[in-house]
């Protein structure tokens, strides 16, 4: 699956074990319609850094994985979803890179919402 990423780019991986047991995929919110491209320097990304912070800091094993995921564009776009497909792609990317783990989405705003609409 494609969409304008290749394969591997749409993951930003936070904390990386050899054999993970686990992932958890962070989700950032953005805007309802917009088609600039995503900054990792915008409120909304920054906004899931404690986050992340605090969910690799709580694993006691530090054997999950922790990634974001890296959008496409800011805006959620109508019926183009674009944080779905970038969501499904991450996912795709994940599996590619540590097989099948019991992931946990974990997002704020928009990030989260799209997930209502993925068909996995």
């Amino acid at each position: 699956m494609t969409y304008g990423q290749r394969q591997g780019d749409a993951l930003l991986l936070r904390a990386s074990p050899t054999r993970p047991r686990a992932a958890v995929l962070v989700l950032h919110g953005g805007q309802a319609v917009s088609h600039r491209p995503t900054r990792p320097w915008q409120l909304a990304a920054l906004r899931m850094d404690p986050f992340v912070r605090a969910v690799s800091a709580a694993l006691p094993d530090r054997d999950v994985l922790v990634a974001q995921v890296r959008y496409r564009l800011r805006g959620w776009n109508d019926l183009r979803a674009d944080p779905v497909q970038d969501t499904e792609l991450a996912l795709d990317d994940l599996g590619a890179r540590v097989g099948p783990v019991p992931t946990v989405l974990l997002g704020h705003s928009m990030g989260p919402a799209g997930m209502d609409q993925s068909p996995r």
